[in-house]
C-alpha cells in the first residue's frame, strides 16, 4: 500500500548532547528556533489618523507579512563588546571552552569571528560597523522533512539592530540533512573606551522558510488593462482590512487583540 505524498513542511529541532539537560542549560534553550511575533511597537500602532482618512503601517501587507513570518534566532548569553586602545574584544560570561559544569555539560565558546581577510577589500562593510564577522555558533541542530530555502534577515525591527546584524543569506537545505544554523553578524564599531552589551535573548536572526521555483521573467504590456488587471485593481482599491491578500488576514485581530481599549 501506498503513502499518500505530502509537500507539507516539517521542520524539527534538537540540542547536541554533550550539553545536557535544557532545563539546566537554560541559555541554549533560548537561542532556538522561536515563532516570528509582532514587536511591541507594532502591535502599539493605531490603523489609522486623520479621523480614519489615511491608513498606517499597521495595515500595510508587506509589514504584517514579515512581522507574523519565520522563525528568531536569539541571543543566548549576554554579550560584551568593547573597544581598549583601538583593539576591539568581545566575551561573555560562560566558562571556558571545554569546562564541564555540575551535571556534566560540556562547554563550548558561542563566538567565533571570520577576519577581515575572509571578506577581503570588495566586501561592502556598514560604515560604522567592525570589518569583520562576530558568529554566534548554536549547539543545536535543524532537520527538514523536504528541500527547504532558508533566508536569513537581521531584525531591524527591534533596537538591538543598532549594534549587531544577521548578515543576509540564504541556505538551502537538503532534506533530512542535520543543520546547525550559527549566525554571522556585523556589530558596531564601539568608541574608543566604550563597552556595549548585546543581551542574552536578544534577537539577533529572522529565518524564513521560502520556495525557490524555477521563474521565467519577462515584460508583457499587454497584461494592463485585461480582466485580470481590471480585478486586481478594484480588490487594491478596498485593502483597508488586507483580507483579500492574506491567510493571515482572520488572525491579525486577534494577534493585536490585546492592545484595544
Amino acid at each position: 500500500m501506498f503513502g499518500r505524498k505530502t509537500n507539507k513542511v516539517k521542520i524539527q529541532t534538537y540540542h547536541r548532547s554533550e550539553i545536557g539537560d535544557l532545563e539546566l542549560s537554560p541559555w541554549e534553550r533560548s537561542s532556538m528556533l522561536k515563532p516570528m511575533t509582532p514587536p511591541k511597537w507594532f502591535k502599539a500602532m493605531k490603523k489609522e489618523y486623520d479621523n480614519g482618512a489615511v491608513n498606517t503601517l499597521r495595515t500595510c501587507p508587506s509589514f504584517i507579512n514579515i512581522l507574523t513570518t519565520g522563525y528568531v534566532i536569539h541571543n543566548k548569553v549576554d554579550t560584551i563588546i568593547r573597544n581598549k586602545d583601538g583593539e576591539v574584544n568581545f566575551g561573555t560570561y560562560i566558562p571556558p571552552t571545554g569546562a564541564k559544569i555540575d551535571f556534566g555539560a560540556e562547554i563550548r565558546d558561542p563566538l567565533e569571528t571570520h577576519p577581515t581577510n575572509q571578506f577581503t577589500e570588495q566586501y561592502p562593510f556598514e560604515n560604522g560597523f567592525c570589518q569583520f564577522s562576530l558568529k554566534f555558533k548554536n549547539e543545536w541542530f535543524l532537520r527538514s522533512n523536504v528541500d527547504v530555502t532558508l533566508m536569513i534577515l537581521p531584525c531591524w525591527w527591534d533596537k538591538v539592530y543598532n549594534d549587531v546584524r544577521a548578515m543576509h543569506g540564504m541556505v538551502n537545505a537538503p532534506a533530512n540533512f542535520d543543520w546547525s544554523p550559527n549566525v554571522n553578524t556585523a556589530i558596531r564599531m564601539p568608541k574608543e573606551g566604550e563597552e556595549y552589551l548585546i543581551p542574552a535573548d536578544a534577537p539577533i536572526a529572522h529565518v524564513i522558510v521560502v520556495n525557490l521555483p524555477s521563474v521565467n521573467l519577462s515584460h508583457n504590456q499587454e497584461l494592463c488593462g485585461d480582466a485580470i488587471c481590471r480585478r486586481s485593481t478594484g480588490k487594491s482599491i478596498n485593502m483597508r482590512n488586507y483580507r483579500l491578500f492574506s491567510d493571515k488576514a482572520n488572525d491579525i485581530s486577534r494577534m493585536f487583540r490585546v492592545n484595544k481599549s
